[in-house]
C-alpha cells in the first residue's frame, strides 16, 4: 500500500524488500545477482520460486488433515490457523470451497456433541464455527462443565 501510496519506482520497491527481507530469504536475496537486485518483480519471483506455495501446498494440505485442537488452545486460535492451512493449500479454490474443507476439519477437531450442535445451528463456515463452539464452551464453564474438544 505504501509503494502504491507514495508512487515507489520498481527499485525503491526491491530495495525495501530487501531491507525489510530477514533469515534464509535476506541471505538468498542478498546473494542473487545485483542487477536483479533493482527489480521488485525479478526478487518477487526468486522468492516464489524458492520459497513459493507451489513446493509447500503438498505440506500445508498435510498440516490441514493433522490439525487437531492442542491442549489449551482457544477453539479461535485453532480456527484461524485452519482458515490460514486451507487458504494456503487450496488457493487454487473458490471461497466456499475452501469454507467447506475448512469446515471438515475444524468438525473432525471437534466432539461429537459440537459437530451435532455446529450442524444443527447451520453452520457453514469456520468462523460461524468457531462463534457457535466459543458460545457453547461459555455457557459449560459457567455452568462448571469444561468443554471438550
Amino acid at each position: 500500500m505504501c509503494s502504491r501510496l507514495g508512487q515507489w519506482s520498481q527499485r525503491t520497491k526491491a530495495l525495501t524488500l530487501l531491507a525489510c527481507m530477514r533469515g534464509r530469504a535476506q541471505v538468498y536475496l542478498l546473494h542473487s545477482p545485483e542487477v536483479e537486485q533493482d527489480c521488485y518483480s525479478t526478487l518477487v519471483k526468486r522468492l516464489e520460486k524458492r520459497f513459493g506455495g507451489y513446493k509447500q501446498k503438498p505440506l500445508w494440505a498435510s498440516q490441514l488433515e493433522n490439525r487437531k485442537r492442542r491442549l489449551g488452545e482457544s477453539i479461535a486460535e485453532l480456527g484461524d490457523d485452519i482458515r490460514r492451512l486451507t487458504r494456503k493449500a487450496y488457493d487454487n479454490l473458490g471461497t466456499a470451497a475452501q469454507d467447506m474443507l475448512g469446515m471438515q476439519q475444524l468438525l473432525k477437531s471437534t466432539s461429537s456433541d459440537l459437530r451435532y450442535q455446529c450442524l444443527i445451528q447451520g453452520c457453514d463456515t469456520v468462523e460461524k464455527a468457531v462463534e457457535m463452539i466459543q458460545t457453547y464452551e461459555n455457557i459449560h464453564d459457567v455452568t462448571g462443565h469444561k468443554g471438550t474438544c
